[in-house]
């Protein structure tokens, strides 16, 4: 086989124009972050896991909620709390510069390992194609840990193919050291690409496989995350090393055999990445196949297209055939996808004729002018309530972008490549710039936490209840701790929990919403349908296994006389269902009324909170029925609720 050689005579890029460009996009990453707020669960999770360790100075074994937080490594919130030190507190922003730069970094190991295969021109191209898939470019502003494990599986397939080509022992050690980092970030998953990249790529050649000494590596990669995490299992377990050994491997079966064969939480069908891998790499998706055909036709003569489709493929059949399935398990082979386009990209680019850079520049100029139409369109419909200056600017930018796309398609359409990675830059800016801060209010927790985050810097004493709500976003924007009432949404779906699942189906069948008049009817029918619910499960009989649930409302309504302040919070839905059978709920007074997509949250306070001066009127809508009525309408059901 050959190896490509690098072209001689080729510099190296200088290190000040490397500086520039590294901070144009760490910039690019980072841009308007600070205008909309951490969306997902995994965002929240993540951000009050590391301002936990930030503020107990425990760094071996994280927290969150102030409990013992297992589920993942804690290379990613090391690195968090490290970022965020200067500022004095984990925010938002400092959280997401931290995965901007850990994706810059992937980006640095993407240019030198197409550079290193290829060419400097390849390597540009390599940058651009993966800097710009929306995927990436979404997960770099992301705080979630998958990017962080892309570098390392990243910097680990750069450091085996320096070895392969010039059989230094330092670039084997740093390969394993590379993977050994990636189980510091999400555990067992960092062997998957490397060990299924070792067996395809040196098949059939044992000795050359051998020489990997991928066994012991390997094994010193995993002692790398068990120099964690025993003694970190250790610092918080209560019984003893027996019972640190048995929660290890209980934690390692769940995130491996579980996530992975049973499907914990996210299981999808066989044909999921077929989609998603072309949507993650959008918008060069359409290369895609073009450059996996390119790079098999050159499997045996090309090392390097060799090791590409040995990262790729492998990793992709095997997390296929796996039950649990996210967009982001695959992130990884993006790097290498990207480079597989860029050879394919530089290599038949010049063949290609004027025609189909015109015909290519009309498209994207067509997509450009819809998209203007559409903005426009969106700007001119009525009781909208957004703020129209981002739109406006989004509206000329895109008028722009079209109009060059059409000017350059009709008289310079060779320059159509340059343009086109141009403008999905340009793109992207404006995603960030007007679409983000339109969806936040509907995504966003922060504005339904603000009364208890505003408590908390007061040093005021209470106690929030969180209902069926596992979004940690309530604890990382209130700035406080809460206690759960009943189960998660990953325990509601197994018994005896499933329960919780029932009722809230009745309660959305209802039809009822606590902001407009209450329908008799539908009350009577939800009363009838909740109650009738209640006796098959035998709620009210201690020895039920579903008397749990009995047992949390009861806690709730006795909280309503504490002498301290309570809030919970609830979701519309789950407030209808559980004040059907226990009315005395509804004596808890509205604070808050917001939504967070499609859900309808409510903050509910005793009579100590609301004596703490937050004034309900200016705090909720002002047309939400009283919920004292919807108890004296519920009260009229001739049968009893929960004794």
């Amino acid at each position: 086989m050959n190896v490509p050689v690098k072209p001689e005579g080729e510099a190296h890029i200088p290190l000040l124009y490397t500086g520039i460009f590294s901070l144009l996009l760490f910039l690019f990453f980072t841009f308007n972050i600070w205008n909309y707020d951490l969306w997902h669960t995994d965002e929240a999770r993540f951000a009050q896991v590391s301002r936990e360790m930030m503020v107990s100075g425990n760094y071996l074994s994280p927290h969150v909620n102030e409990q013992v937080y297992r589920e993942k490594p804690p290379l990613l919130f090391w690195l968090i709390s490290f970022i965020s030190m200067p500022f004095g507190d984990v925010t938002g922003e400092s959280a997401r510069a931290a995965l901007a730069l850990v994706a810059l970094a992937t980006v640095g190991c993407t240019y030198v390992l197409a550079r290193d295969m290829f060419d400097r021109r390849t390597a540009l191209w390599a940058v651009v194609i993966l800097s710009t898939s929306w995927r990436f470019f979404w997960q770099a502003r992301t705080v979630q840990i998958d990017m962080l494990i892309t570098a390392c599986t990243t910097a680990a397939l750069l450091m085996l193919w320096r070895w392969h080509r010039k059989k230094e022992a330092q670039y084997l050690v740093l390969f394993y050291l590379a993977i050994g980092f990636g189980m510091l970030a999400k555990g067992p998953p960092a062997l998957i690409f490397p060990l299924l990249t070792i067996i395809t790529f040196y098949w059939k050649q044992k000795e050359a496989r051998k020489a990997t000494r991928w066994v012991i590596g390997f094994l010193a990669s995993i002692c790398v995350l068990l120099a964690w995490l025993i003694p970190a299992r250790m610092s918080v377990s209560e019984h003893g090393s027996g019972a640190v050994e048995i929660d290890i491997l209980n934690n390692i079966y769940r995130q491996t055999i579980g996530r992975m064969f049973e499907g914990v939480g996210h299981a999808e069908p066989p044909w999921f990445y077929l989609h998603s891998i072309p949507t993650g790499l959008m918008p060069w998706a359409f290369l895609l196949p073009l450059a996996l055909a390119y790079s098999w036709k050159r499997r045996k003569d090309s090392e390097a297209h060799k090791l590409l489709l040995s990262w790729t493929v492998p990793a992709f059949i095997f997390f296929s055939a796996c039950a649990g399935k996210r967009s982001v398990y695959l992130l990884p082979i993006l790097p290498a996808l990207a480079v597989s386009i860029a050879a394919y990209w530089t290599s038949a680019a010049p063949r290609l004729t004027e025609r189909v850079y015109k015909n290519a520049g009309y498209s994207w100029a067509s997509l450009l002018t819809i998209l203007a139409c559409a903005v426009g369109y969106f700007m001119l419909l009525p009781n909208t309530g957004l703020d129209l200056f981002p739109l406006a600017i989004c509206l000329l930018s895109l008028i722009g972008l079209a109009i060059h796309a059409w000017r350059t398609a009709w008289k310079s359409p060779l320059n159509f490549r340059v343009l086109f990675a141009v403008h999905i830059v340009v793109v992207y800016l404006l995603i960030a710039f007007a679409y983000f801060p339109i969806r936040n209010e509907g995504k966003s927790v922060r504005a339904f936490c603000q009364p208890l985050y505003d408590l908390a810097q007061e040093n005021q004493p209470y106690t929030l209840y969180a209902a069926n709500l596992y979004h940690l976003g309530y604890n990382f924007y209130s700035d406080h701790s809460f206690e759960s009432i009943l189960p998660s949404q990953t325990a509601l779906k197994n018994e005896p929990f499933f329960i919780v699942h029932q009722f809230k189906g009745i309660a959305k069948s209802s039809g009822l919403s606590l902001d407009e008049a209450l329908d008799q009817g539908r009350v009577d029918s939800l009363l009838q349908k909740t109650l009738a619910l209640r006796d098959t499960f035998n709620l009210n009989d201690p020895a039920s296994p579903y008397a749990w649930l009995t047992a949390e409302i009861n806690v709730l309504v006795e909280q309503y006389t504490a002498s301290t302040p309570v809030f919970i919070a609830i979701e519309e839905v789950n407030l209808i269902w559980l004040g059907a059978l226990e009315p005395a709920l509804f004596d808890y007074t509205v604070l808050e009324y917001g939504h967070r997509g499609s859900k309808t949250l409510i903050l509910l306070g005793n009579p100590a909170a609301t004596a703490l001066g937050i004034n309900p009127e200016e705090n909720f809508r002002p047309d939400i029925a009283h919920l004292s009525y919807t108890r004296s309408v519920l009260d009229t059901s001739p049968e009893g609720v929960i004794q």
